[in-house]
């Protein structure tokens, strides 16, 4: 990692600046963006532990404006899926070599955008276990990259959500999967 002097810290700041905007308007992949960004300045296998715990802080901050908001069910329908494979991909994501990340976070950059667009054309329509199957993919990718949100906003959207019981609960699904991650990758 470089010695912080005052562009590298103006470089992040505003890498975090411009997703934390990025983040608002969209209310997903702030984290895929911010990876982006940072990659370069931190380098690849630093920047996932990073950004999870920068979006621990993003999340607190959504789920406090949207707290009346959050569909508690939904939320634990796809956590409680998700939360094993989560720990599963966090634990390997820690062993992988350098390059090995490098390409997983590419790869899941270039399906991501694709994916998102052929789920929203399906309009699915699903209920809690539907949402808890969702929430195993969802739990495998996210423990190891960012912006899984985005391949589980369809899924999401099918159970009912929308405008800010979606972000709500989105917001404790990140704040959750972040804290996890930060958990595991302290632990390794």
């Amino acid at each position: 990692m470089p010695d912080i002097d005052f562009l590298f810290a103006f470089l992040v700041a505003a890498a975090a600046f411009s997703s934390a905007v990025f983040h608002s308007f969209s209310g997903f992949a702030g984290g895929l963006v911010l990876a982006v960004m940072l990659a370069p300045l931190l380098g690849i296998k630093e920047t996932v532990p990073v950004v999870a715990t920068a979006l621990i802080i993003s999340n607190v901050a959504r789920i406090w404006a949207f707290r009346k908001s959050v569909a508690i069910k939904h939320y634990l329908a796809v956590f409680l899926a998700a939360l094993p494979f989560i720990v599963l991909s966090a634990y390997v994501y820690v062993s992988l070599p350098v390059g090995v990340v490098a390409l997983v976070l590419g790869l899941f950059l270039l399906i991501s955008i694709p994916l998102n667009r052929i789920l929203k054309k399906k309009e699915v329509k699903v209920g809690y276990q539907g949402l808890a199957l969702a929430g195993v993919p969802y739990g495998i990718v996210s423990g190891s990259t960012f912006g899984a949100a985005v391949m589980l906003a369809p899924f999401l959207i099918g159970a009912g959500l929308a405008g800010e019981t979606m972000i709500g609960t989105i917001a404790m699904l990140g704040f959750s999967l972040n804290v996890t991650k930060t958990i595991v990758f302290g632990m390794s």
